[in-house]
């Protein structure tokens, strides 16, 4: 049978649109796989491309060298502060322990053991044996970090935590410091930073959406 020539050529064209759209959806469905999933929505800022950090010596209060080795293998929730800070730090604190106990120990989605680091920036008063008793008294799940100034602003200076240590005519010392908490993934990187006021069922909500999109964004 011979079709006319217009009607030969919408079939074809017909045929076209139909294996392109055919085409499309398979193309599309695998390109799917590729897409990265957005960055979570948190109280913060949750970095696409953390940054690794390293390079600094601490000890903590049970005088054990800590180094970025002993970030790896773990999520790390990091506050900068001082024993003798007023309200900020022991109110964080006791937030980060309410946090430490909802999470018994393992982020939400996997085994992986989560950790909670406080650093001391005030190495002159905060000695190892102070720092230990504070956070017996207020924390125990927390490390207790301390060390050279110039090894803490190595560390700060990696995760965006300044802090400045003031002293006046009568050599009182005040310290300002940031008050937000900075998370570090389990291969030592600089995944996000948690910004106050902080609370421990915020802070797991968040945790646990960081978590879930980088599980699937791997």
């Amino acid at each position: 049978m011979n079709l006319p020539k217009t009607l030969s050529c919408q079939i074809v064209l017909a045929a076209v649109c139909v294996l392109t759209l055919v085409a499309g959806i398979s193309i599309g469905s695998q390109l799917s796989f590729f897409v990265t999933e957005p960055t979570p929505i948190a109280n913060g800022i949750v970095f696409d491309e953390p940054q690794a950090i390293g390079g600094f010596q601490l000890v903590d209060q049970n005088q054990g060298r800590f180094s970025v080795e002993n970030f790896r293998g773990a999520w790390s929730f990091v506050y900068f502060g001082f024993t003798r800070c007023s309200e900020p730090c022991p109110k964080t604190l006791a937030e980060l322990q309410h946090l430490s106990d909802k999470l018994s120990g393992h982020s939400p989605n996997d085994d992986v053991p989560v950790k909670f680091v406080f650093v001391s920036v005030d190495p002159e008063r905060d000695t190892l044996p102070q720092l230990k008793t504070f956070l017996q008294n207020l924390s125990p799940g927390l490390v207790g970090l301390t060390g050279d100034p110039d090894e803490l602003r190595i560390l700060a200076a990696q995760i965006a935590a300044p802090f400045k240590v003031n002293r006046d005519d009568s050599s009182e010392l005040t310290i300002d410091h940031s008050y937000s908490i900075f998370l570090i993934n389990p291969d030592a990187e600089f995944q996000a930073i948690l910004t106050p006021p902080h609370e421990a069922s915020q802070l797991a909500a968040d945790f646990r959406a960081i978590t879930n999109w980088r599980r699937g964004s791997y």
